[in-house]
């Protein structure tokens, strides 16, 4: 890219700095996250959804894994190669797995049920869940490690002398190992706030109300078998009701964090 097109630092000068979080959060890799999803969802409705979708043999489900394990480079391009004609980036992967599909024998009669009873959101939301969830273990690995060496650091200066100050002014003294102790704390307490969050993941069609799979089969509570199966391949816990909060929540917590290390 030019660099008068880089759209902020972080594209430039900090892009060192986050190189984990960039891989990430690339348009690639979440192309390859909705891919990944997309194939899930075919394997799921064929094996747990009613006879309205046709059994898929173990061939053909060892053949769908195979092909999450070959999403590459020349599969990201092809699928920006296909948006540029939909001009629709879900679309353009659910028209590349039907690609992929036709042309292995075992799959090629399931190419119509890709994507089948979903809508674009179901998919982004649970891939963008599926990355905030590996952001925030690269977050809680990076954190962890600063509260080790703050922990060290704090014992081991635990009995230099500081000049402490109330009101501007001078204080009893403290120690430097108790301050940095203090900053430790903190940062512990939103370690544990950012990992106690919730991240979840809209479903349930346009508007969630799972028409298309109630029109398939009115007999199957859809809520019950997709509830049990997300963890298993769908990247979060599903609900047809929050979207945002849990990204806003995992946001703030990570500015608080980064402010205590700023101030520290």
């Amino acid at each position: 890219m030019k660099i008068d097109q880089l759209i902020s630092p972080l594209d430039n000068r900090y892009s060192d700095e986050i190189l984990e979080l960039s891989e990430i959060f690339s348009e690639s890799n979440l192309n390859k996250t909705r891919f990944i999803i997309e194939l899930e969802w075919l394997i799921f409705i064929c094996s747990s959804c009613g006879k309205s979708f046709p059994d898929l043999s173990q061939n053909a489900v060892t053949n769908l894994r195979k092909l999450k394990k070959k999403f590459n480079k020349n599969s990201a391009k092809k699928i920006k190669s296909i948006e540029k004609k939909t001009n629709h980036d879900v679309k353009a992967v659910e028209y590349f797995i039907r690609e992929q599909i036709k042309t292995i024998p075992s799959l090629k009669n399931y190419s119509h049920l890709v994507h089948f009873g979903l809508t674009s959101e179901d998919v982004n939301s649970l891939s963008y869940a599926v990355l905030l969830k590996e952001a925030r273990n690269v977050y809680t690995k990076n954190l962890t490690q600063i509260i080790k060496l703050l922990t060290k650091l704090s014992k081991s200066w635990s009995n230099i002398p500081i000049l402490s100050r109330t009101h501007g002014q001078p204080a009893s003294p403290s120690t430097l190992g108790k301050e940095i102790n203090v900053f430790t704390k903190r940062l512990i307490r939103q370690k544990a706030n950012l990992n106690s969050i919730v991240i979840m993941a809209k479903f349930g069609g346009t508007t969630g109300n799972f028409h298309t799979l109630h029109l398939s089969d009115n007999k199957i509570d859809w809520v019950a078998p997709i509830i049990a199966d997300a963890e298993a391949g769908f990247g979060g816990n599903l609900n047809a009701y929050e979207l945002m909060k849990h990204m806003i929540r995992a946001g703030a917590s990570a500015v608080h964090w980064e402010d205590q290390l700023s101030s520290a």
